[in-house]
């Protein structure tokens, strides 16, 4: 992975990569460089649409029946 700046990477920095992916924001300053890492970067896009789309919803709708109660 890479940034616009070329400074070394911590964990922090992966950390908001991902969040960033898994939310589909993608702001763009840092990017996957190799192979391995655009495909795991799909695979998290992947991952955080499906959790949008299924888990989310299925939450609300436990939260709005048990507040009914």
């Amino acid at each position: 992975m890479t940034n616009d700046l070329d400074k070394v990477l911590t964990w922090s920095d992966f950390l908001y990569f991902s969040f960033a992916t898994m939310t589909s924001t993608g702001y763009g300053d840092l990017r996957p460089v190799t192979s391995q890492a655009r495909s795991f970067a799909s695979l998290e896009a992947l991952v955080g649409r499906f959790y949008m789309a299924v888990v989310l919803p299925d939450w609300s709708v436990f939260i709005n029946l048990h507040h009914r109660q």
